[in-house]
């Protein structure tokens, strides 16, 4: 399940869902939310998630099972939720509230400038952490900021990113207070994951080829295809072409700049299958007939 389809699944909801809400086509903010905003619509059904939520109970108890593991989630407790995880079930109290976001995988890597940092780097990443009462406080303030400020229409996007960076770097900083280093468990494979994720981010604007990835890691391409699927979900091409455009996007996005040479056929593809789905059904509709006109007239 992607952004988009959660997103999709709260505007059906919306009527359901107690609090306030605010969706776009990057992020979505909810506050004193009722469990209709769970982390997974049909809990008979896993799903693996490809956007990243955050989500802080006030009151009642959560427990989605992420990854095969169970988070028992009550009063002053912080679930992270990385892109990447697998969610095999999601229970949540009738009287639970709670306060929390979602956002694209493609925004958090925007607002931090393509470097996340250690602690958000590895897919398939769950974090929970018991706040004290002043650091609820704080994030609950953060959220309720960031509320009002995206109702502002004259508001500059990048005072948006800031906060979501504002708030991610301080779970950052109770997570290192809470979990120290020596205490948290990597596997070699996740290291890997991480390390791959690192050297893509650093070199995707010049290195493009996965045998480049692979002999930076001191393995085979096959090999680092396998280790790249089993843990994320996505193969190592498809990561790279990915980040790639999503690295393209931004730039002609935010820049002046133009493309001096052609692109990849698979880079091509997949910025107009972007393009495509970004049309509303009547534009794709209207441009159909437009079409169709001209080819009767001709």
């Amino acid at each position: 399940m992607n952004f988009n389809e959660f997103a999709a699944y709260v505007k059906r909801n919306e009527s359901n869902i107690a609090g306030n809400l605010y969706i776009c086509s990057k992020f979505l903010i909810g506050l004193n939310s009722n469990p209709q905003f769970r982390a997974l619509p049909d809990p008979s059904s896993p799903a693996r998630l490809s956007m990243v939520r955050l989500v802080v109970v006030k009151s009642g108890w959560y427990e989605p099972i992420i990854n095969s593991k169970k988070y028992r989630c009550g009063p002053g407790d912080l679930l992270f939720i990385n892109w990447g995880v697998t969610i095999s079930g999601d229970s949540i109290g009738v009287e639970t509230i709670i306060d929390g976001f979602a956002l694209s995988e493609e925004f958090m890597k925007t607002v931090f400038n393509g470097n996340l940092p250690q602690v958000f780097l590895s897919p398939g990443k769950c974090i929970k952490l018991h706040l004290e009462e002043n650091e609820s406080s704080v994030i609950q303030e953060y959220l309720k900021t960031m509320y009002n400020l995206v109702q502002i229409s004259s508001i500059n996007s990048k005072t948006i990113n800031a906060l979501f960076v504002a708030i991610f770097s301080l779970v950052e900083s109770f997570y290192s207070i809470e979990i120290p280093l020596a205490n948290r468990q990597w596997t070699r494979h996740k290291e890997t994951v991480e390390r791959f994720i690192r050297l893509v981010n650093d070199n995707i604007k010049q290195k493009h080829e996965l045998e480049f990835y692979a002999s930076q890691l001191y393995m085979t391409t096959h090999y680092l295809g396998i280790v790249i699927k089993n843990e994320t979900g996505t193969t190592a091409r498809e990561w790279i072409d990915k980040e790639l455009t999503i690295q393209l996007e931004q730039e002609l996005k935010y820049t002046n700049k133009s493309l001096k040479k052609p692109l990849p056929p698979n880079i091509t593809s997949i910025l107009l299958v972007r393009f495509v789905n970004s049309l509303s059904a009547e534009l794709v509709l209207q441009l159909a007939l437009t079409e169709q006109k001209e080819i009767c007239i001709n």
